[in-house]
């Protein structure tokens, strides 16, 4: 039904693209998810920076 609604030549077609996207979202979501750890990290330094002064 994908090939079909997609106008895909064939399902293989289907699954490289999918490949394709997914891959690409799977690296979107490392990057934010290392984005999100560093900034929690120097902000938790930060804190302890403060804290001892």
């Amino acid at each position: 039904m994908i090939q079909r609604d997609l106008g895909h030549a064939s399902p293989v077609t289907n699954a490289e693209t999918y490949i394709y996207v997914f891959r690409k979202m799977d690296k979107e979501a490392v990057r934010a998810s290392a984005a999100l750890l560093l900034s929690h990290a120097k902000t938790h330094m930060s804190l302890e920076g403060a804290s001892q002064a």
